[in-house]
């Protein structure tokens, strides 16, 4: 029974060691790399995108980054209170209360961010983030 139990874990062993030479390592998209690509998809400026993002998220890239601003008025029915933090979040700093149809999940996810920054950008609304109206006039 013990040599039985030895030879199928051998042949386990085996097993995963072959499918990992086989396997081909590909390292993760930095997310330079992803604003580069989504810009291409959109036919935006990387750059620009770049410095936006950049600007949006205080220069550390971060996906879960959240606003540090407050919201100076209060509007009960989309969930703003004076005075508490906004609730903009990920590498586009998606405001929840302005996009109902966006979760939290989807606007800390780097994909989901910078496919929609990317989209927005391609239909002349950069206006839409702060961070390009300080950058851009």
């Amino acid at each position: 029974m013990l040599i039985k139990y030895a030879l199928l874990v051998s042949l386990i062993i085996f097993a995963l060691t072959a499918n990992a030479e086989v396997m081909e390592y590909v390292a993760p998209e930095t997310i330079e790399e992803k604003i580069t690509r989504y810009a291409q998809i959109y036919g935006v400026n990387p750059k620009t995108m770049r410095r936006v993002v950049s600007c949006e998220t205080k220069g550390t890239f971060r996906p879960d980054i959240q606003s540090g601003h407050r919201y100076s008025f209060s509007d009960p029915k989309r969930g703003i209170v004076k005075g508490q933090r906004e609730r903009s979040f990920g590498l586009a700093q998606i405001s929840l209360p302005h996009h109902p149809y966006v979760s939290y999940k989807q606007a800390i996810d780097p994909d989901f961010s910078l496919n929609l920054i990317a989209e927005k950008f391609s239909k002349n609304q950069e206006y839409l983030w702060t961070c390009y109206r300080l950058l851009y006039g």
